[in-house]
């Protein structure tokens, strides 16, 4: 038998210790052996200036 052409993010799942390689552009991939699922990057978080920020807040306080 030949070699396998692996290529791609080599991932392991927290969960059942399961070793496998994705070329997904997704955030998140599932286990293909338990089915959990799998971070592939950091969460994107969105800063948001401090001036927007105050414009969502509730009001404090009776509003008269």
């Amino acid at each position: 038998m030949g070699r396998k052409n692996i290529s791609g993010t080599r991932i392991q799942c927290l969960h059942c210790g399961y070793t496998w390689y994705t070329q997904s552009q997704a955030d998140v991939t599932s286990c293909p052996r338990c089915g959990w699922r799998v971070r592939l990057r950091p969460s994107r978080r969105v800063s948001v200036p401090a001036s927007r920020a105050l414009m969502t807040e509730r009001p404090r306080g009776p509003l008269i």
